[in-house]
């Protein structure tokens, strides 16, 4: 059995359109800031445009490599570059497939959509080792089994 303070991270899945895009997008900012750079516009959108055009591929970046999924303690903590979603292990109802395109912290359209209490729709993640997540998440939550390719919880056992 796992002690209180164990952790566990799961990188999510990158899908390469995705990948490709969030690439095109950021260098076409920096190209676009150093075209603005070279250009005849005041110096203050020289100044503005270049700073959008750092910041903005940083950011994208940051998104696209810093999402993931954290076991910490009682609480799976759903990181998308700077933004973090808690979802209370304890509060988790069931996980089962899906292909939402709905934003959420996932970097792949190969998801799983976690439901639990407190929540209208859950969330939407998309660990690159699945199989071993839901072995991660079911290990942490003992009213939670394996069923196909869903976790359900044990009390539907029958």
């Amino acid at each position: 059995m796992l002690s209180g303070m164990d952790t566990q991270h799961f990188p999510s899945k990158r899908d390469l359109w995705l990948v490709l895009v969030i690439w095109a997008g950021a260098v076409g900012l920096v190209y676009a800031g150093f075209d603005v750079l070279g250009s005849t516009v005041s110096p203050m959108a020289k100044v503005s445009f270049g700073l959008v055009s750092l910041v903005a591929p940083v950011f994208m970046l940051w998104l696209l490599y810093f999402t993931g999924y954290t076991f910490v303690d009682r609480t799976l903590v759903c990181a998308c570059g700077p933004f973090k979603h808690r979802v209370p292990l304890d509060a988790i109802r069931g996980v089962r497939p899906s292909r939402n395109p709905v934003a959420s912290p996932a970097c792949s359209l190969d998801r799983l959509q976690i439901d639990y209490e407190g929540s209208r729709f859950g969330v939407l993640v998309s660990p690159k080792d699945k199989s071993g997540f839901l072995a991660a998440l079911v290990e942490r939550c003992p009213n939670l089994y394996f069923d196909g390719e869903r976790v359900s919880p044990r009390d539907e056992v029958d």
